[in-house]
């Protein structure tokens, strides 16, 4: 073993015992070797193993009827108090960037391990309104997005979709309400570059999709011949 291999792994066992790492889930101390989240909490994650589904799944499902998609994707099931809300919670709220590049980079794997035909020519996040953005300091989708380009080299666009209205947080507000509320919020940015392009949005949780939906729906109307795609870290149960 090279010697800046050494002297890194001797700091690195220094610093985790004078430092300990808490896991983002159970904020416990996270053993030796672990990083970011604990073999328990690991273990109880709920996965959605949609990578190894033939059949429609529940978030195909959520679209039906609504939009047409090329295909979806979620890692991982959502349910308030569940160490899945934890997780979600540290990248959106507690600017986790090293959880968020983690966990984007699994999604990543779980894409190439489907074989869902050829990727997506770009990926892209649901968008925040500049103002929100410059508040938060950034956006957790497209800090998982960044990690699913790192390991599918799929290139990731920052401004192909705009949030042009500041509109009030979704998280207690019911389906139409939702709906209501982002209807007309999103617009494309240089439509004709993207023509017959496939492009998958990128998004942290899906509840009731009516965020994600508005956002299809411009996309669609605005470029001629493109393909859309759903992944996201989470869905609601």
């Amino acid at each position: 073993m090279k010697l800046w291999k050494q002297v890194a792994q001797v700091y690195e066992s220094i610093t985790h015992f004078v430092f300990p790492y808490d896991c983002v889930a159970c904020q416990e101390p996270l053993p030796d070797g672990h990083k970011l989240i604990c073999p328990f909490c690991e273990g109880d994650f709920s996965y959605t193993y949609f990578e190894h589904f033939e059949e429609e799944t529940s978030l195909d499902q959520l679209f039906f009827g609504r939009v047409p998609l090329e295909f979806t994707y979620a890692l991982l099931f959502f349910e308030k108090g569940s160490n899945t809300q934890s997780l979600i919670h540290a990248i959106k709220y507690k600017n986790n960037k090293l959880l968020a590049n983690e966990m984007g980079k699994r999604i990543g794997e779980k894409l190439l391990l489907k074989k869902l035909g050829a990727l997506p020519d770009v990926l892209i996040s649901v968008p925040l309104h500049p103002k929100k953005e410059f508040m938060r300091g950034y956006n957790q989708g497209s800090l998982l997005a960044i990690g699913i380009s790192e390991t599918t080299k799929t290139p990731f666009n920052a401004k192909l979709l705009r949030r042009k209205v500041f509109t009030e947080t979704q998280t207690k507000k019911g389906k139409y309400e939702r709906w209501s509320n982002v209807e007309t919020v999103f617009e494309v940015k240089n439509a004709e570059k993207w023509k017959d392009k496939h492009i998958c949005i990128v998004d942290d949780v899906i509840t009731t999709g009516s965020t994600l939906e508005a956002c299809i729906r411009v996309i669609l109307e605005a470029v001629p011949g493109v393909k859309v795609s759903v992944v996201s870290l989470a869905v609601a149960k």
